[in-house]
């Protein structure tokens, strides 16, 4: 491969220069679902490891804090985190047709149909869905 762009490609990846905020949302709408790396915790943000000039991990989280970082299941049920304003994109893109809705799966359609958004709250350890 020619060097030229193999460096091409190593600086956009920011593999040679570190990403600042805004070139670090551009590599992580390129890049996404991001995944946990495989020594996090559950619960805790992905990152792009060694790429950014700051913490992405505490960025991430507050990302995560705000939904501006959606977890979903992609790509064969594997768990990863998007962008929330690509949130109809991805479910464009993998989403799974149900055949044969249950009594319950039906509920919720009519509940949604007909009252709109909610929003889950929960009480008492149990979800309880609340129009918004």
């Amino acid at each position: 491969m020619n060097r030229k762009i193999l460096s091409l490609r190593m600086e956009r990846q920011h593999l040679l220069t570190k990403a600042d905020e805004s070139e670090y949302i551009s590599l992580y709408r390129d890049t996404q679902p991001g995944q946990n790396v495989y020594w996090h915790g559950f619960g805790n943000p992905p990152v792009l490891s060694f790429r950014a000039a700051f913490d992405d991990i505490e960025f991430n989280r507050n990302r995560q804090l705000e939904r501006k970082l959606v977890k979903g299941r992609f790509a064969g049920g594997n768990l990863g985190w998007i962008m929330s304003e690509d949130m109809e994109l991805f479910a464009s893109l993998y989403r799974k047709p149900l055949v044969r809705p249950t009594l319950e799966q039906s509920q919720v359609l009519t509940l949604i149909e007909n009252a709109g958004p909610f929003n889950i709250l929960s009480k008492g350890g149990r979800c309880v869905c609340r129009a918004v």
